[in-house]
């Protein structure tokens, strides 16, 4: 069993380490399977980069100006969240980079005050754009969908603090080639059955697929984001 506890960290957000139809990598072994540590996720924050934010106008909002350092805590990315003090509706964009470096982007339509989730495992984020909504605040968070090192095909097992706990959900890879504003996560994304709290670490066991497609794109790093 390949073991991915100590893949490197130092993973510098301006240059792209995505490889193209990659193949092969000594943190995968012959078969496919790997283990990843997580770390210890923080809770799902409505929140966590942007707080009552006013659409009033159409604007733009910088890293820079983004509570927490605008980075994701865990170490392959996570999704985010975005939700309206009240009622609302137009299309937010987010642009940032995965945690290979890749620059990425993603659009989610407003839904109110009822959160909407976004799909991509974003790792840093670069800038979120918002049109005229209205006289009501916008928060971007980060929701409870786990960013991948690699497109995963399967879940084998789950680990809270080295104790075996069942199996959490796989959202399989997006395949669609190119990919767009809105299709989702090309390696996939973990809802783990430990509760994220910033204290539990979580570790599970999956399958990787190294497939590429008619186009010889994909591989373990899956298809390319789509980027601004």
């Amino acid at each position: 069993m390949a073991n991915l506890l100590n893949m490197p960290n130092f993973l510098p957000r301006r240059l792209s380490q995505y490889v193209p139809a990659l193949t092969y990598c000594a943190d995968v072994q012959l078969g496919g399977d790997g283990r990843i540590s997580f770390g210890a996720p923080i809770v799902a924050t409505a929140a966590q980069f942007v707080s009552a934010q006013s659409v009033a106008a159409a604007g733009s909002l910088q890293a820079s100006a983004m509570l927490n350092s605008a980075t994701i805590d865990a170490p392959f990315g996570r999704n985010l969240t975005v939700v309206l003090s009240g009622a609302g509706t137009g299309t937010i964009t987010v642009d940032g980079w995965d945690y290979l470096g890749q620059p990425m982007s993603e659009t989610a339509a407003l839904n109110g005050a009822t959160p909407v989730a976004l799909k991509k495992a974003f790792k840093y984020l670069r800038q979120l754009t918002w049109p005229v909504v209205g006289a009501v605040t916008l928060n971007l968070g980060v929701g409870s969908q786990l960013g991948l090192p690699y497109k995963a095909i399967k879940v084998w097992t789950e680990e809270n603090n080295s104790a075996p706990v069942a199996a959490g959900t796989l959202t399989i890879a997006d395949l669609t080639n190119p990919a767009t504003l809105t299709t989702g996560e090309p390696r996939g994304s973990y809802l783990a059955t430990t509760a994220l709290n910033g204290v539990a670490v979580v570790t599970a066991t999956f399958a990787f697929a190294n497939d590429v497609d008619a186009t010889g794109a994909g591989g373990l790093h899956g298809i390319p984001h789509f980027s601004n």
